[in-house]
């Protein structure tokens, strides 16, 4: 990947660990919040269905250097320009484990 190309600020978050409340359920964790540099592609309609997503949601690509130090998973979320996106698939992850591309969607409140 050109390095170039990661010219947006992003930020991801992943989630800290669950944790015994006492009463019998769970509790998570605040997490750990990073802003990296990145690129996101939004997909277009047909390359929603391909990837299994419902037509009419907002998908995108991100690219963006990812630390080692954390572990992104399916429940981590994506912050880009004050939208929150919320992670689908984990597409690829470089040798080196510093560059990650994930597609997520836009999540809906």
């Amino acid at each position: 990947m050109n390095i170039g190309s990661l010219n947006k600020r992003i930020s991801y978050t992943v989630p800290g660990a669950k944790t015994t409340d006492g009463y019998g359920g769970q509790t998570r964790a605040t997490g750990t919040t990073v802003t990296t540099w990145g690129n996101a592609k939004p997909l277009s309609q047909a390359k929603n269905l391909l990837y299994g997503l419902t037509a009419g949601e907002r998908a995108y690509i991100f690219s963006f250097r990812y630390g080692s130090t954390t572990t992104m998973t399916n429940i981590s979320t994506i912050t880009y320009e004050t939208r929150t996106f919320v992670i689908r698939q984990i597409l690829e992850i470089d040798e080196a484990q510093s560059i990650i591309k994930v597609l997520a969607s836009e999540r809906t409140n």
